[in-house]
Order: structure tokens, then C-alpha cells, then sequence
């Protein structure tokens, strides 16, 4: 299942950048990309260019696949020209032992606070929080906590991922983004042209 989710996660941020995505009227610009992998940490880093090599956008990604610690972790950053903590989106999904049906929340703690989702449904549950929230969090102690309650209040499922892992993630993320930023200087020779998205 681990491998599984890695693979849907990834290539989709491709797709959704380059493959799949409507070439402008000026006609197909670049695709420059760069990638960074670590055991069960991956990122990807996707930089769009015009036909004449300027930038369009550009979206870097780091993920860390489910371990036996049953969550996963995921952090996005868009027009960033280096990835700082403060400055990406973070989701957490964590495996519960509640019914799919049920709606409960996910809590995201350390000892410096709390942050909370709204209720959701399903075994698996997720929450997404910004970076100011993420660096509000940073704490003393050596991992962030995350865990699933009903609406009773009952735990549904616990479990955490430590800073030194999303340190990881973050040094992982700057790799992929300095490699899709070096593609993009020599993007004739190391970059794919855009590919048009032909009508269904």
C-alpha cells in the first residue's frame, strides 16, 4: 500500500503541471524538473517555462510514504524561489481504527500548541495546515504529535513523525527545487517541451 501511495502521489504532480495542462496560445513552453529521494521521503520539483525559456510557475513537493508509524506527510510550495518551513502547506493523513462512516477530527500537537481540522469521515483521516501554523508548532520536544478522535472525544488513532524527519523532508525539498532551477538555466538541452493536451 506504501509503495502504491507514493506512486499515485508523485507522477500526479507532473501531470498536473506539464503533461495534462494547456499549452499556452504563444505556443508549448518547457518543463524542467528535478527530484530528490531518501528512503521513504521522495520530492519533485516542477518548474514551467514560455516557448522563450521565462518562467511560468513552478510547484516543488516533498512526501514521506506510510511507515509502520501508520501516518504520512506531505508539504507543497508554489513560487517559492527557495522552500522554507514557513512558507508550505502541510497535510497529514494518519490510519484509525474508526468506522468510515464516523466523523471525527485530526489534531496536529506539540508542546507549543494545537491545531485541529474539521470533522471529516473515514478510516483515514487528514488534516492540512499552513506554514505559519507548522512553524508556530516547532517545539522543544523531538516529534509532532497527530491524532484522530470521534466526535465523543474518544482517540481513534495516534501516532507522530519526528523534526528531524521534516527537517529532512525540507532539505530534500530544496535538493529537488535547486535541480528544477539548474534545468531551467540550459532548459534547450535539460528541459521536455510541453506536451498539448489533445481534445477527448
Amino acid at each position: 500500500m506504501c509503495t502504491a501511495l507514493l506512486a499515485a502521489f508523485l507522477p500526479a504532480l507532473a501531470l498536473a503541471l506539464a503533461g495534462c495542462a494547456t499549452v499556452p496560445d504563444g505556443g508549448p513552453g518547457w518543463v524542467c524538473r528535478g527530484e530528490a529521494r531518501d528512503g521513504l521521503h521522495a520530492a519533485t520539483s516542477t518548474r514551467l517555462l514560455d516557448r522563450q525559456g521565462d518562467f511560468r510557475q513552478d510547484r516543488t513537493e516533498w512526501f514521506r510514504e506510510m511507515g509502520q508509524d501508520s501516518v504520512d506527510a506531505r508539504a507543497e510550495w508554489t513560487r517559492v524561489d527557495l522552500p522554507e518551513r514557513d512558507s508550505a502547506t502541510y497535510t497529514f493523513r494518519i490510519v484509525t481504527a474508526a468506522h468510515p462512516t464516523d466523523a471525527g477530527q485530526v489534531r496536529v500537537r506539540s508542546d507549543r500548541g494545537e491545531v485541529g481540522s474539521a470533522f471529516g469521515t473515514g478510516s483515514i483521516r487528514v488534516i492540512r495546515i499552513s506554514g505559519r501554523q507548522f512553524a508556530a508548532l516547532r517545539g522543544t520536544d523531538g516529534s509532532l504529535g497527530i491524532a484522530a478522535y470521534n466526535r465523543r472525544g474518544e482517540l481513534m488513532g495516534a501516532s507522530g513523525i519526528t523534526w528531524a524527519d521534516l527537517d529532512r523532508g525540507l532539505d530534500l525539498a530544496r535538493q529537488a527545487n535547486a535541480r528544477s532551477l539548474a534545468a531551467s538555466a540550459d532548459y534547450r538541452r535539460s528541459c521536455q517541451r510541453e506536451q498539448r493536451m489533445t481534445p477527448a
